[in-house]
């Protein structure tokens, strides 16, 4: 893939078969680990790729010129500057097993300015991707169809999401639930779609 830039009048100054790449890997950063720096959504994001050998405990981030760098009560890493915090999620750790992707549960070891990682037991002959971007991931459990269309969070770390549900079989609780039917109001004008609005809670497990 390519980009061709025409700008102004000025031939001498255009540029044609400018190759474009969405990631970058940076190998052996140690001994059989790499770091991949990619594009996601518009957002830079980076995986740490660790290859059977590897030592994770040589793993290590250093920050400096930070005001304070703690680990929260949510297990994500809190980055506090002079104009405001930034913020880095809990690590989301996998390996790709015959096929199947199985998480490894991490966290962040902070000592002093520097991040280790700690994982869980893993399969040390195969390929693990340490990635410390992920915000938010888990299923409704929703049997029928349902469509997202908003969601937001609160200060204790809760996620609220509202969409449609197309059937019985959206999931809710017995106590606290608000409506447990499916009533199939009307869809859209000119459609012959029923939902209901969905509403629902996560906590920050």
């Amino acid at each position: 893939m390519y980009n061709n830039y025409f700008l102004g009048s000025d031939s001498s100054k255009w540029a044609t078969g400018c190759r474009v790449y969405n990631g970058v890997t940076y190998k052996d950063v140690y001994k059989n680990v790499d770091v991949r720096y990619y594009s996601d959504n518009g957002n830079l994001k980076y995986d740490i790729i660790v290859r059977p050998g590897a030592d994770i405990s040589k793993i290590a981030m250093q920050f400096n010129g930070l005001d304070k760098l703690e680990v929260n009560r949510y297990g994500n890493l809190t980055m506090k500057t002079s104009v405001g915090d930034v913020y880095q999620a809990i690590p989301s750790s996998y390996q790709v097993i015959k096929n199947l992707k199985t998480k490894i549960k991490a966290a962040f070891d902070l000592k002093g300015n520097v991040i280790h990682f700690k994982l869980a037991e893993y399969d040390k002959t195969a390929t693990l991707v340490i990635d410390p971007t992920e915000i938010f991931s888990t299923y409704v459990g929703s049997t029928s169809d349902d469509w997202g269309y908003t969601a937001t969070y609160d200060n204790a770390g809760n996620f609220y999401a509202g969409g449609i549900a197309f059937d019985n079989g959206f999931p809710y609780r017995p106590v606290g639930g608000y409506d447990q039917t499916f009533g199939g109001g009307d869809g859209s004008e000119g459609s012959s779609l029923a939902y209901d609005i969905s509403l629902i809670k996560f906590n920050p497990t």
